[in-house]
């Protein structure tokens, strides 16, 4: 009988992860209660620094970023993939090979990338380990629905392949390195293949249709704000760039909601650090006593994010994988339990009170009940 559920990457056609699957590498996080609790046999391990094994280098806000391509170079790379003709000949034969990495929320996996006339393989290039899984994968040409550039770590180094069967897979390369692979795929013309972001956000999505079959009711809020995250590159791959939500209600305390009532409503003319007006003032005190006596940052509203890696685990908390995550987050404890998310009406109370804080949602409050629940 199975105890232990973690989340499913696979989707629907909708890009909600619906299914729960078995964790059999469950944890109970024991030692990370007690490090929170600071339970004294484990007082050692305090002063002890714990490794971040998982891809949480993504979190970390960079300073400075050198752009290795401007946006004009890939909007060439299409009409460039365009004027190659089709190599299939009918034999399986090998077109490129590069070493890459397997981005996914656990890990990053050292690999190769092999391209064929027909398929795309990936080998799993990192260390043998018994209780690791290997991440080796092969997928038919045919089977690729979408390709997408994408950014990592804030470099224009990745890319993002969509199948028909509802799974994706992120990799990492160096930047041209990607512009190659994407040129290389596009030149082999898969048949499945009906989008591919060489364009920018805002080209693919006027170009896309999906505003107007928004506005004629032909897809749901949540398909549109879905595909709005994928096309501006945002993934459950990575944390860093995890696909955001709106707060859409304002009503948390009555016991019947009122839906022909605006105040019902959260403003989304509005950043949610500026939904309640009192919070006004001081976002604007901020923005203007804020000087760099380097000259290096910006005046700014917000000094965070309304989503970013911990953000994404303080609401997933109770759900593998994001429950080890959280803890790796935290140098191996958990966070104290007043800063758990343990209540939706008190979390809105704490953004409309502290303008400091500007978390939106993500998209599992819309399909997924099961991250409230202490399954495990």
């Amino acid at each position: 009988m199975v105890r232990h559920w973690k989340l499913s990457h696979h989707e629907n056609f909708s890009r909600m992860r619906l299914k729960l699957c078995p964790s059999l590498t469950f944890s109970q996080h024991t030692d990370a209660s007690n490090l929170r609790d600071n339970t004294g046999w484990l007082s050692r391990m305090q002063s002890e620094e714990i490794p971040l094994s998982f891809n949480l280098a993504s979190a970390v806000v960079r300073g400075e970023t050198e752009e290795d391509n401007s946006l004009e170079e890939e909007l060439r790379l299409v009409s460039e993939a365009e004027n190659e003709g089709p190599e299939n000949s009918g034999k399986e034969k090998l077109i490129l090979s590069q070493e890459c990495e397997l981005v996914t929320l656990m890990s990053v996996v050292k690999g190769r990338l092999d391209l064929t006339t027909s398929h795309v393989y990936f080998y799993d290039l990192s260390q043998l380990k018994d209780d690791v899984e290997r991440q080796d994968f092969k997928w038919a040409l045919s089977q690729l629905r979408e390709v997408h550039l994408r950014r990592y770590n804030l470099r224009r180094s990745a890319l993002e392949f969509f199948l028909t069967d509802q799974t994706n897979y992120f990799l990492n390369f160096s930047t041209k390195t990607r512009n190659k692979v994407f040129t290389r795929i596009l030149s082999l013309r898969p048949p499945s293949l009906y989008q591919y972001g060489s364009r920018s956000p805002a080209d693919l999505l006027r170009s896309s249709g999906l505003t107007q079959k928004w506005v004629n009711r032909e897809i749901s809020n949540f398909d549109y704000l879905m595909q709005l995250n994928t096309l501006a590159g945002r993934t459950y791959n990575d944390l860093s760039q995890y696909p955001v939500f709106p707060w859409v209600l304002a009503d948390y305390t009555s016991q019947e909601l009122d839906l022909n009532n605006p105040a019902s409503f959260r403003d989304l003319s509005r950043p949610v650090g500026v939904v309640n007006p009192k919070n006004i003032p001081e976002v604007k005190a901020k923005f203007d006593s804020f000087e760099d006596p380097s000259g290096t940052i910006a005046k700014f509203h917000y000094g965070t994010h309304y989503s970013n890696s911990a953000g994404v685990l303080h609401y997933l908390v109770r759900v593998e994988p994001f429950t080890s995550l959280h803890v790796e987050l935290q140098s191996g404890r958990f966070d104290v339990a007043d800063r758990q998310f343990h209540s939706i009406p008190q979390t809105w109370k704490l953004l409309m009170d502290n303008p400091n804080d500007v978390k939106e949602l993500i998209p599992e409050f819309f399909y997924f009940p099961e991250f409230l629940k202490n399954l495990n």
